[in-house]
């Protein structure tokens, strides 16, 4: 989560700047989840107790966040009218509680941003129908990254359908080179070859021209 002390002080900066550039968005912050999925305190902020640990010593260490609604307002004090993404709880793997915790914004431009992969807790269409189609027939949804591992794509060809079907936005992980076993890559080198899962990518954003 953010941490009270500093983030919405940035997002006041970073609005500010931004503010008349109509090409930009606001992604506040990605993957939340040191809330204890708990969509209260990732709107609305709470105390947060993380681990510390070193070869010698574990300390707790408390320290209060900064809910999802206090970065809202940090943004629109500023004039700043485009649109917010919002990472969804559990490392943006939950939707199920954004509508009921969704922040007031003045501008009336949130938009609900959810990660999918393959190694996912919600990877069926049943889950999408259940968890990201009621939200997007009230909001803009971007799954703010999608991703197969194993370097082949027949999981994200069937989201990214499914995505299509109800008008959702999306974007690929990741743009780095590695291991299709570790995580998604969608290059095999900086010149830009792509994976079999980048060139599934590659062949659906095509398609869709």
């Amino acid at each position: 989560m953010a941490d009270l002390d500093h983030s919405p002080a940035f997002w006041s900066s970073v609005a500010a700047k931004f503010k008349n550039d109509p090409a930009v968005l606001f992604d506040l912050y990605n993957e939340p989840h040191n809330a204890g999925n708990s969509y209260s305190c990732w709107r609305d902020g709470c105390t947060i107790s993380t681990l510390q640990t070193s070869p010698t010593t574990r300390i707790y260490q408390s320290w209060q966040s900064a809910g999802m609604q206090s970065l809202v307002n940090a943004v629109r004090s500023t004039g700043a009218t485009q649109p917010i993404i919002l990472s969804g709880e559990g490392w943006a793997g939950d939707l199920y509680g954004w509508m009921q915790y969704k922040p007031d914004d003045t501008a009336r431009q949130l938009v609900a941003s959810v990660h999918i992969y393959n190694f996912s807790v919600c990877k069926t269409v049943t889950c999408w129908n259940n968890m990201i189609k009621p939200v997007a027939t009230v909001v803009p949804v971007v799954s703010g990254e999608l991703g197969q591992n194993g370097c082949t794509h027949e999981f994200i060809d069937t989201y990214m359908n499914w995505l299509d079907s109800i008008g959702a936005g999306y974007l690929g992980w990741g743009w780095v080179r590695s291991s299709c076993s570790m995580e998604p890559a969608l290059i095999m080198d900086y010149s830009g070859t792509p994976t079999n899962y980048g060139i599934g990518l590659r062949n659906h954003l095509l398609y869709l021209r």
